[in-house]
């Protein structure tokens, strides 16, 4: 193959070529340490890892892996790490944040799997500014009687693997018919719908009277505005 250089052309063969691509094998090589909180929210735009050690094929790696844990956790920190998954992938900065909160299950009710994310950083070319819109605030009385309504709508404790995937139960169900050669027709039962009826139930009432409060002060908003035109058409006049 040959590219154009300075007026000439430079031949590449194909192992020159198929060695520019190679970064060499996967590899994890932390390069230093940051405090937790210099990690910022936009710069999780892509999907992260889940890492965890495999003893068989290296000696030991789960002593360390749960010892950077630990370590990350405890003193609330984040490892900047040169991170290349796969071999013919290319190669990422990303920081190792660290779940391994022995007390999780007390403090949610429930356990998430216990390891290190990697969290690819962005290219400066990945960030773009978002368009500025002017948003509108709510008058504080809106705001308290919104807070009545989200009070008797706060679940205790949430435990996510009591809400199954309807698509993947469909899937399930689907091959348990063609296998046992049931009838076709499927019925799931969605536990990710919110029961409209226990909500209401609950906040009904509180619900009404928002809704009463925003229309009586958008109806003193537009009365207000209307005298403040008939004024200025007064002055011009």
């Amino acid at each position: 193959m040959a590219y154009d250089f300075g007026g000439e052309k430079i031949l590449f063969s194909k192992k020159q070529i198929d060695s520019l691509h190679f970064y060499g094998d996967p590899v994890i090589r932390i390069l230093g340490f940051k405090p937790l909180d210099q990690l910022h929210f936009w710069e999780n735009i892509l999907p992260s890892y889940f890492l965890y050690p495999i003893d068989n094929k290296n000696h030991s790696s789960s002593k360390i892996f749960i010892s950077l844990a630990h370590v990350l956790y405890k003193h609330d920190k984040i490892a900047v790490a040169w991170f290349h998954p796969y071999k013919n992938s290319n190669p990422r900065i990303c920081v190792l944040v660290s779940n391994f909160d022995i007390n999780e299950k007390q403090k949610r009710g429930y356990e998430l799997p216990q390891g290190i994310f990697a969290i690819i950083l962005p290219f400066s070319d990945d960030i773009r500014l978002n368009p500025q819109q002017t948003s509108v605030k709510a008058p504080d009385v809106l705001i308290d009687k919104m807070c009545d309504i989200i009070e008797h709508l706060i679940v205790n404790t949430y435990n996510p693997l009591e809400y199954k995937s309807p698509g993947i139960q469909w899937i399930y169900k689907k091959l348990q018919s063609i296998i046992l050669e049931e009838d076709s027709c499927i019925s799931i039962e969605d536990n990710t719908i919110p029961n409209y009826h226990l909500i209401y139930e609950k906040s009904g009432q509180f619900i009404h009277k928002w809704n009463e409060l925003l229309t009586t002060l958008n109806g003193v908003s537009e009365t207000t505005i209307q005298k403040l035109k008939r004024c200025r058409d007064d002055i011009d006049n």
